[in-house]
């Protein structure tokens, strides 16, 4: 059987959503679920990338694990010169993009990756600076379509919010609706699923108790399983229980469209094509589909907290990273994961889950490997120049950033000593290679402080957060001619542009919204006054919910409540 090439791609994403329901919150599976269940393919065995919004929209619209994208979520942005997105593929290949992302912080974190909506194409009443409802992006999806005058295919995503919106249901529906009405929905791959689930209340992780949890570091399957149905022209509706995962979206698109991708990363966390699978329902049970393997990451290469589960059709394991911890779980007879397996798991049957682990992890590890050695050798070049002392190490960064400026600064003088010191506790010394000691020899604080240095690499997590703790900087001043701070990236900041510049700085990538909605500048700007007030002025530097994101998503809520619509 060939499938008809599609025209268009339409992807529908509703935050949160569960893959079954439970009646007992609003992030049960939609009731539309069911109805487009009838007109398409439903993988029932879908897994996500990452329970967080960010890392998943990564995943689903590079076709790489999320891991590949960005080293720390704190710095999180996208770059497309050496991650191509499937949107920047689609708009090179001539389709016209309409990205329509609800959240405000989410049209800006990604605006690199999915390229949302410009204002000219808003609907009169609605603004960037606002939280859309779900009836809003509905709203904004009807004004673009009425007023469409191109020709040329076209890529919609749709990203909506099942919280505290009794309408989401309904507006997936109407939307659904308006791509039929306006001729869209026979000739298009539609593509309706959720980023990631959420925590099932009946256990007790209820909106209560998760209120001071994140459940983005959650991987039981009601988190981290996910609905996922798929229309494509000429094939029949059914379902595959194949496991599958959201990096296989974009390599999925990409083949129905007859296109060549452009993948600058390894392949073993690289999706892939489902078309085969859509064309054939045998394949679920195929060594390329039925045996898949699926992972998921709560955290990014060089964060702490890191989980990781990994997904066979039947088995679970989940390994603790930080912790040096594994629990095996058999989802046929524990689907609710409460009795991790005892005894030497590695040899019964979950082995090949760990060498999965162990395999995609080294990939990882090698891809950023790979990016921080260069940065590493140019960051040394440029602050280390030549000199017979020594050089001091600070960072917590851990292994592959450590092991990487170590290994530049002996190749720019072998004859020095290198000291590492994570910021408590003791310190390591890297003897020259004139010493014959070839471990690195442990030194206390004391003596470090005694010691002589020509330069310090004080490197942190976060830039911006850099100044709140000088101690550290402080002691790298004491033993040090001078100090070069560094963060995660190997990209060198200045302190006093970090403590008085980058909260404004850090807004430079909201100019395309404030060129269209020049009145946006001047908030953020407000925003930025009374956040140097509290800092400098006050001194409050607790690190405090944002009150007014709260006030924003309070709002939405009770507009949401009060555009509820009768339905029979």
């Amino acid at each position: 059987m060939e499938i008809e090439k599609p025209k268009n791609v339409i992807v529908i994403i509703v935050d949160s959503v569960r893959y079954y329901k439970t009646g007992a919150d609003d992030r049960d599976r939609l009731d539309f679920m069911d109805t487009f269940q009838q007109e398409s393919v439903e993988f029932t065995n879908a897994f996500t990338s990452a329970p967080s919004s960010v890392m998943s929209a990564a995943a689903m619209f590079t076709g790489l694990h999320s891991a590949f994208v960005s080293r720390n979520y704190n710095d999180w942005e996208f770059d497309s010169s050496s991650i191509k997105s499937l949107q920047l593929t689609l708009k090179e290949n001539g389709f016209d993009i309409y990205s329509i992302d609800n959240s405000k912080v989410g049209r800006e974190v990604k605006r690199d990756l999915i390229l949302p909506l410009p204002k000219k194409l808003f609907p009169k009443g609605i603004s960037h600076g606002q939280f859309w409802t779900n009836l809003d992006v509905t709203r904004i999806l009807k004004h673009v379509l009425e007023n469409r005058k191109s020709a040329k295919p076209a890529f919609f995503m749709l990203w909506y919010d099942c919280r505290e919106d009794p309408n989401t249901s309904h507006a997936v529906e109407e939307a659904v609706a308006a791509f039929k009405k306006y001729e869209l929905f026979d000739n298009s791959i539609i593509i309706l699923t959720s980023d990631h689930g959420y925590p099932d209340p009946r256990t007790g992780l209820n909106k209560n108790t998760m209120r001071n949890l994140r459940h983005d570091l959650v991987v039981t399957d009601d988190n981290i399983k996910i609905p996922l149905f798929v229309r494509v022209p000429s094939v029949s509706p059914g379902r595959r229980n194949a496991p599958v995962s959201t990096i296989d979206f974009t390599p999925t698109i990409i083949d129905l469209l007859e296109l060549k991708r452009d993948n600058r990363v390894g392949n073993a966390l690289s999706g892939v094509s489902l078309k085969q699978l859509l064309l054939d329902p045998k394949l679920d049970e195929s060594n390329i589909y039925g045996d898949r393997l699926i992972r998921t990451d709560t955290r990014l290469l060089l964060q702490s907290g890191r989980i990781t589960a990994i997904r066979s059709s039947g088995k679970k394991l989940v390994l603790y990273q930080d912790e040096n911890k594994i629990e095996c779980y058999d989802i046929e007879t524990d689907p609710e994961e409460i009795s991790p397996l005892q005894g030497n798991l590695l040899q019964s049957g979950y082995n090949r889950l760990y060498e999965f682990f162990i395999k995609t992890n080294e990939e990882i590890d090698k891809y950023h490997s790979a990016v921080i050695e260069k940065q590493a050798a140019k960051l040394v070049k440029k602050f280390d120049k030549k000199s017979s002392k020594n050089v001091f190490v600070c960072s917590d960064a851990g292994n592959i950033i450590n092991s990487h400026i170590i290994s530049a600064i002996k190749e720019r003088n072998e004859q020095r000593d290198i000291a590492l010191w994570s910021g408590s506790g003791d310190a390591l010394l890297y003897a020259s290679s004139k010493n014959t000691i070839k471990q690195p020899l442990v030194i206390d604080l004391n003596n470090l402080k005694e010691m002589r240095f020509h330069i310090s690499f004080r490197i942190t997590e976060k830039a911006h957060h850099a100044f709140l703790d000088n101690s550290a900087f402080e002691i790298c001043k004491h033993v040090s001619d001078k100090v070069c701070s560094v963060d995660f990236n190997m990209k060198p900041y200045n302190r006093l542009f970090v403590q008085w510049v980058s909260p404004i700085w850090k807004y430079r990538r909201n100019l395309n919204f404030y060129l269209e909605e020049p009145r946006l500048f001047f908030a953020d700007s407000a925003k930025v006054i009374k956040l140097f007030v509290k800092i400098f002025l006050f001194r409050d530097v607790v690190t405090n919910p944002d009150m007014s994101l709260a006030k924003e998503l309070r709002d939405r809520a009770l507009i949401a409540k009060a555009e509820n619509v009768e339905r029979e």
